[in-house]
């Protein structure tokens, strides 16, 4: 161990000679006007928001980057709590039916979608600092709204596509839990419909201006996206027949029946997609509005300050 000091009556009792030394020795650095040597680790939970020079530049920079983390992390709440609300569908009411998805399918599906979470969290900033500020928690209204009307219009699509299907079930068909995955009509349509309620929820809650970049300067994910969709409608317009095949998808019945899914898939699309804008638009609107009357009141305030102090000079 270290030598010990001269007394026990210092302000630091049981210190060693090298601690003391090196206490003093931080101390004199103070003194002078010199910053604390920091070691390896020192700043690891500050490490995000530290910056190496001798200017103040870099506090816009990080106050971007923190509001499109920010939103980043709401969006990722809101997809996936928008996925677990699909997932407990299907595991719950949709399976004592006997739907099942090929292992193909979930697994090319699945892998997509963590492709498109990891471009989300790879989106950059905005270029300027917005006057408004972003959500400050996944419960605001806005969110809550956002999530039950896009919910809502995810299940009013499922069930209604879910029926249709089941209508054309053979009349003696039963619902058999213990076995095997078999491509049939009812498979089908609940697959397409689940893979573009995934795509709509990462084109429906993508937050993007004013705290991240629009969806059209962010190539990787509208690139992703666009693939995406692109590959989902050759699906439902069955262009390709040997695709459809690979992925255990079966024909539909009808020209009346395809037809009707498409409509169907771009009805969940589309309206995802407005939800998901107005509700946006509408807290923008409202922090825009709440932020002019905090600035007049600023203002005002100043105003009077002002004033008082010059009668008070005057007197």
């Amino acid at each position: 161990g270290g030598l010990k000091g001269g007394g026990g009556g210092g302000p630091f009792p049981g210190e060693t000679l090298e601690e003391k030394l090196k206490r003093q020795r931080r101390q004199q650095r103070m003194m002078e006007g010199e910053l604390p040597a920091l070691r390896l680790g020192d700043a690891s939970i500050a490490s995000p928001f530290t910056y190496k020079g001798d200017s103040i530049k870099c506090v816009l920079l990080l106050l971007r980057n923190g509001r499109a983390t920010l939103v980043t992390v709401f969006e990722m709440y809101m997809i996936m709590a928008m996925n677990s609300l699909i997932t407990a569908f299907s595991l719950s009411v949709l399976t004592l039916d006997g739907v099942k998805l090929g292992d193909m399918q979930t697994s090319v599906e699945n892998l997509y979608v963590t492709v498109l979470f990891f471009i989300v969290s790879r989106s950059p900033p905005a270029k300027r600092l917005a006057p408004e500020r972003p959500l400050s928690s996944i419960c605001s209204p806005p969110a809550v709204l956002s999530l039950l009307l896009q919910s809502s219009v995810h299940f009013a699509c499922l069930l209604y596509g879910w029926s249709e299907a089941r209508k054309r079930r053979p009349s003696d068909w039963k619902a058999d839990l213990e076995s095997q995955f078999e491509p049939d009509l009812v498979n089908t349509v609940v697959y397409l419909l689940f893979a573009s309620m995934h795509g709509a929820a990462f084109l429906a809650n993508y937050a993007g201006a004013p705290f991240m970049v629009s969806l059209w300067e962010n190539k990787p994910l509208l690139h992703g996206l666009g693939v995406f969709l692109l590959v989902l409608g050759v699906f439902v317009s069955e262009v390709l027949p040997s695709l459809n095949a690979a992925f255990s998808l079966v024909p539909f019945p009808s020209p009346e029946f395809r037809q009707m899914m498409c409509g169907l898939i771009l009805l969940d699309i589309g309206l995802s997609w407005v939800i998901g804008t107005a509700t946006q638009r509408l807290h923008r609107f409202w922090m825009q509005f709440f932020a002019a009357g905090r600035s007049s009141q600023v203002v005002a305030m100043d105003l009077q300050r002002k004033k008082t102090k010059k009668t008070s000079k005057e007197l």
